[in-house]
């Protein structure tokens, strides 16, 4: 029977609103849950402890501290032979979807919530964000022309949302959302995921697609800030590679569980350590 619970969670893709906002109260970009600081006590006194914890990640696009030898690395890794790299394009979004699940079923299946991603969804997903999505924004990694890897981000709808301050997007606030948008007022934006499938892992795969990414940021100045979230504490690789970067932590959240067996020892997540 069932032995738990945990919370709070999305009943849905655990990358949007998912989990316990623990330090870093202030606003949350696009995706990202904000609940008052009592909130935590709630829980624990309910009876719920950590399960693990989410860490959030920021850097400073505009000036990025990163070392000059990470992007002769990252160049380097970018014109390896037998290795090349395109961003997503709604013309060919079929090939991309079917890319796109097995990059995921890959990198993810040792993972202890995995589950298979239904192409309709994302279907779904793309079709209700065409056009706030930019397609420069979510990479693939080929490798011998078989998908690798690949990498999502997104705009932080967020700071146009709070200028329109409506709980209802009318005629009248889709067009001041589009004039908004327009005008560059988007500063910020959110990677999502981050995925390479297990046999090139620790490759420099991830430094390549970055020095993808660093390019369309130069041509999209405006964008100064980013925001890498989430990465499990029970995720160690994934912390390290965006420490390198040069990413700061900068949010946490927590994923909370309640043991129904009040007598059961508790664990929490396991360490992924392949």
């Amino acid at each position: 029977g069932m032995q738990a619970m945990d919370g709070p969670v999305n009943f849905g893709e655990n990358f949007f609103n998912w989990g316990l906002l623990a330090d870093g109260y202030k606003q949350q970009t696009f995706g990202m849950q904000y609940q008052p600081e009592y909130y935590q006590n709630l829980f624990e006194d309910y009876g719920f402890r950590i399960y693990y914890k989410q860490y959030s990640y920021r850097m400073d696009i505009s000036n990025p501290d990163l070392p000059e030898r990470f992007w002769k690395i990252a160049a380097w890794r970018a014109k390896k032979p037998n290795l090349n790299y395109e961003h997503f394009k709604f013309r060919n979004k079929e090939k991309y979807i079917c890319d796109f699940i097995k990059v995921h079923e890959q990198a993810w299946q040792k993972h202890w919530n995995f589950k298979k991603i239904d192409p309709d969804d994302i279907k779904e997903l793309l079709k209700n964000s065409k056009y706030i999505f930019d397609e420069e924004f979510l990479w693939y990694a080929y490798y011998n022309d078989e998908p690798v890897a690949f990498f999502m981000m997104l705009p932080d709808l967020n700071q146009i949302l709070k200028k329109i301050n409506s709980d209802k997007l009318g005629l009248i606030n889709i067009i001041r959302f589009f004039n908004l948008k327009r005008k560059k007022t988007i500063t910020r934006c959110r990677v999502i995921v981050l995925g390479v499938v297990p046999k090139l892992q620790r490759t420099g795969v991830e430094s390549g697609i970055f020095h993808q990414v660093k390019q369309v940021m130069l041509r999209k100045p405006w964008y100064t800030e980013m925001e890498m979230s989430w990465v499990g504490d029970f995720n160690p690789k994934m912390n390290a590679l965006f420490k390198s970067f040069g990413a700061k932590r900068d949010i946490t959240h927590y994923t909370m569980r309640y043991l129904f067996d009040r007598k059961k020892p508790f664990q929490r997540m396991p360490i992924i350590d392949e």
